[in-house]
């Protein structure tokens, strides 16, 4: 071995000295690939940029023509006003012009063509009532983008109308970019474009694009200087242009490159049109042009995507480097050869005299080897065997193997305690059939069958048939004790290889299964109990719901409409306060449900839209009148600029009305402070409540918010309360993952402090409205009332008369359904629990007959449950009672008038 180890050292030991020569010759001709490669490389860029270019060129060409075709159809429409005179020219010439164009045929990115009126703030009121007369529906109204006092520029027709109709009235002249525009086209008689613009639409869409205008003036030819020409300026025919579907039409601009334009007459130089993403794989390759158009100068970027590319065919700057390398590799590797064959044939005679003398030694070495892993490996077996035999006696479960053939070959001390056999019994004497049950044995050879497709004959096969395809087979059997009685088990069972993984048998492993099923028995039965016991919790509660709503809906009802009768200012006090009572009453029922719905895990949260400021309003005026009542000062401030957050606004103002509420009531001397603030680095708002009432100690805030608790037993009695309020503000603000803190003492006061992860957002596009039965028109409309109260039946009939609607009343699901043959109502308000015929089983019928028939559910059922099941039912809605007015006028309104 030594003398082989040196051997191999002088053969290294050469090695290097046979690198040298070929390591010259890749470094020469590494040198001149890469120098190759940067010349193909820079020819490539040359090529790509004159390319681009003239696609960019092409693109511009293409979007001038594109902007330049509508002028023809401004000039169209301005020949027809001059010809009938722009103050003879109305409504129905417009219509005309407009039927004898087909302007997204025509031209494609239009959204139409209009016309737009030249005005002093003198002419104002007579052009008004002009355009009122002149159109169809007698209505028209001039708004402004901002309030100012020079002269005018009113949309007075656009058509397409429908698409437009947000347009007509717009005083273009009330906003700077289109005004000059239209100034600049009146200055010089010619089409004048506007800066970059947002468009906005019917559908409530808003787009980037221009308005392109055309002046007429009231004498033809138009004058000679500018002075004259505004002189005699009436009006422009214009269009309005979205710029994505004038571009998106134009077949150079494809996805193999990404274009920018700009429009650089603007204060801010603005992109007002992108095609393509520039991303990570977009290549640095651009060109750039300007154009004038119609007054305006946009500037056009064209970026190179790979695609584009790719499609040029270029060769690779790698290919040449490539080939110039590859030919030197060719070379080193030739002259390398030869040198290694030479080395070798020197070092070959040398080996093999060494080789002779190294084989005796290795030979020797092995034998010693090879006898010392033979006892090695005794020992080995032994510790195995002793290891196995400890295993079987102290396996808590049993062990049972067999031959191929199914003669049991193991049988631990667990199986003898199982079974009630011995192992010497058992062993090479039986096989398992021996303690199983042969009705479950044919059973499960049938459905191996089936699993198979081939016949699995009842006997030991059943056992061991996936077993042998190597898999683990794990199935529950029952097992016969030798004194009959029988035990469940689940058995394990796999195949059983030796060193060279052929089979040779089987091993099972029973467990027990009496102990386990007898335990998920008992909790099966403690389910069924539990869950028979919270369904009559819940129907209870829905119950309890149902028969309290029904009468506070009478008082609730008739407290509204009162209010606007009531004059005097002691009496509108007086009804104040019992409104107040009534709602105090709804939310201690809201809470009770909304307690059985966090028991239940059924309370979800909302995710909109709210104003904080408006919530907090709401709030100040709510908690005010309780604070004046106590003769304490009530305060909040809100410190947050933010107006408009993500979150679940009924939630929200639920935990305030509980915390602050709950300080005022236990507050008789001082003040209650509600303080509003953001924590910008966690994001979170911060409402902190401060009081100078009772306090608490240790004790009393550590099951402060448990259910039915208060801090003192004797404060229900003398400030009232459920216990719930805490409780259910606690679960809301877990809810919405945010945290609750408490701080109090005796005698000086508590602070309350919440932390809500919110997040801030835009301002919605429309607010919620507070009607008035007033507010509405339902005249011509008919409602048909199904409601077995009558006293419900005179609320809704007060609440409703104001509207002029048609009232039709059922006192129950057949009443309704015979009504509405004879009367054809518009929208049913549907009370689901009546005599007769309940409002389910009405709406099922009436859906049959009539599907598109919006049914409300007006009903005292309020839980989630029952909700859910109106949708399922086919209701389209549902207002649950005590009704608030509001929201029934804002219902029937979305149902009626939408």
């Amino acid at each position: 071995m030594q003398n082989l180890k040196k051997s191999n050292l002088v053969l290294k030991d050469k090695k290097p000295k046979l690198f040298w020569v070929p390591l010259g010759i890749f470094i020469i001709g590494f040198l001149i690939a890469s120098y190759l490669g940067k010349q193909q490389s820079q020819e490539n860029q040359q090529y790509l940029q004159t390319k681009l270019s003239a696609r960019l060129e092409q693109i511009s060409e293409a979007v001038v023509d594109s902007i330049t075709l509508y002028q023809y159809g401004l000039r169209g429409l301005r020949g027809a006003v001059v010809t009938a005179g722009i103050d003879k020219f109305n409504y129905a010439n417009m219509q005309a012009y407009s039927a004898s164009r087909d302007i997204d045929q025509e031209f494609p990115g239009a959204r139409g063509f209009g016309l737009i009126r030249y005005l002093t703030q003198p002419q104002v009121a007579n052009f008004v009532a002009h355009a009122q007369q002149d159109r169809p529906d007698k209505t028209f109204q001039i708004s402004q983008l901002n309030t100012h006092q020079n002269d005018l520029l009113i949309i007075q027709y656009i058509e397409p109308e429908g698409r437009n109709y947000k347009a007509l009235g717009l005083d273009i002249g009330s906003e700077s970019i289109r005004r000059n525009a239209a100034i600049e086209a009146a200055k010089y008689n010619d089409v004048r474009l506007t800066a970059p613009l947002t468009l906005v639409q019917a559908n409530q869409q808003t787009r980037h694009g221009f308005l392109i205008l055309i002046p007429i003036y009231n004498i033809n030819p138009a004058p000679q200087t500018v002075e004259e020409r505004l002189g005699t300026i009436q009006g422009w025919s214009y269009a309005p242009i979205l710029v994505n579907e004038v571009l998106d039409t134009i077949s150079a601009i494809r996805d193999d490159v990404v274009l920018s334009i700009k429009d650089s007459d603007s204060e801010i130089s603005t992109t007002f049109y992108q095609k393509g993403k520039l991303d990570t794989d977009t290549s640095k390759s651009t060109v750039n042009s300007s154009i004038e158009l119609f007054g305006r100068n946009w500037v056009f970027e064209l970026t190179a995507k790979p695609a584009f590319i790719d499609s040029l065919l270029l060769p690779s700057k790698y290919e040449i480097f490539l080939s110039t390398l590859g030919i030197t590799l060719l070379i080193m590797l030739i002259v390398f050869s030869i040198q290694l064959t030479v080395a070798r044939r020197i070092q070959t005679s040398e080996h093999r005299a060494e080789l002779s003398r190294v084989k005796e030694n290795v030979l020797e070495i092995a034998n010693r080897e090879l006898e010392q892993e033979v006892s090695n490996r005794i020992a080995q077996i032994s510790q195995v065997s002793t290891l196995q035999r400890s295993i079987l006696e102290s396996a808590g479960y049993a062990i049972i193997a067999t031959d191929q053939a199914g003669m049991i070959t193991i049988f631990n001390p667990a199986a003898e305690a199982l079974l009630g056999y011995s192992a010497a019994e058992i062993i090479g004497q039986h096989t398992p059939a021996t303690f199983h049950i042969i009705e479950e044995v044919v059973a499960k050879a049938e459905a191996l069958s089936k699993e198979f497709g081939y016949t699995v004959e009842p006997g030991f096969e059943v056992f061991v048939a996936k077993a042998r395809l190597g898999e683990t087979d794990i199935n529950p059997w029952t097992y016969v004790h030798k004194s009959g009685r029988h035990i469940p088990i689940r058995l394990n069972l796999s195949s059983l290889f030796d060193d060279e993984h052929k089979l040779h048998g089987f091993l099972g492993i029973a467990y027990d299964l009496s102990e386990q099923l007898e335990h998920e028995k008992t909790l099966a039965e403690a389910r069924v109990q539990a869950e028979q016991a919270n369904e009559a919790k819940s129907q209870f509660l829905a119950n309890m719901s149902h028969e309290i709503r029904t009468p506070l809906n009478g008082i609730y009802g008739t407290l509204q409409i009162l209010e606007k009768e009531v004059i005097s200012a002691q009496n509108k006090e007086l009804l104040n306060k019992a409104l107040y009572s009534t709602k105090n009453l709804n939310i201690i029922i809201n809470d009770i449900l909304d307690f059985s719905k966090i028991e239940a895990n059924k309370l979800e949260l909302e995710n909109g839209v709210f104003c904080l400021p408006d919530l907090l309003e709401h709030l100040r005026s709510d908690l005010s009148v309780m604070a004046s009542e106590k003769n304490i000062v009530f305060n909040l401030t809100n410190a947050v600029e933010h107006q408009y957050w993500q979150g679940d606004p009924t939630r929200i103002r639920q935990i305030l009305l509980n915390i602050v509420a709950n300080a005022i009531k236990f507050t008789t001397i001082g003040s209650v402070s509600l303080n509003v603030t953001f924590d910008e680095a966690n994001g979170q708002l911060i409402f902190t409540t401060l009081d100078t009432g009772i306090g608490m100690d240790k004790t009393q805030q550590l099951k402060l918010f448990q259910r039915f608790e208060q801090a003192d037993t004797s404060t229900t009695r003398k400030f009232g309360g459920t216990g719930l309020g805490l409780s259910i503000t606690h679960s809301l603000v877990t809810l919405m993952e945010g945290k609750v803190i408490v701080e109090s003492e005796l005698d000086v006061g508590s602070t309350f402090v919440v932390s809500l992860p919110l997040q801030k957002s835009a301002a919605p596009v429309t607010e919620h409205q507070v009607l008035n039965p007033e507010d509405i028109n339902l005249a011509g409309k008919t409602i048909l009332i199904a409601e077995d109260n009558e006293i419900n039946q005179l609320i809704v009939q007060a609440m409703l008369e104001p509207t002029q609607a048609t009232l039709v009343f059922a006192w129950n699901g057949l009443e309704a359904i015979n009504a509405l043959q004879e009367n054809r109502p518009d929208v049913i308000l549907m009370d689901i629990q009546m005599p007769v015929m309940d409002g389910i089983e009405a709406c099922r019928q009436i859906k049959a007959t009539h599907p598109t028939l919006p049914i409300i559910a007006l009903t005292a059922n309020a839980m989630s449950d029952d909700i859910a099941l109106y949708a399922l039912e086919g209701f389209s809605g549902h207002l649950s009672k005590p009704v608030e007015l509001s929201l029934l006028l804002d219902k029937l309104q979305q149902t009626l008038l939408s």
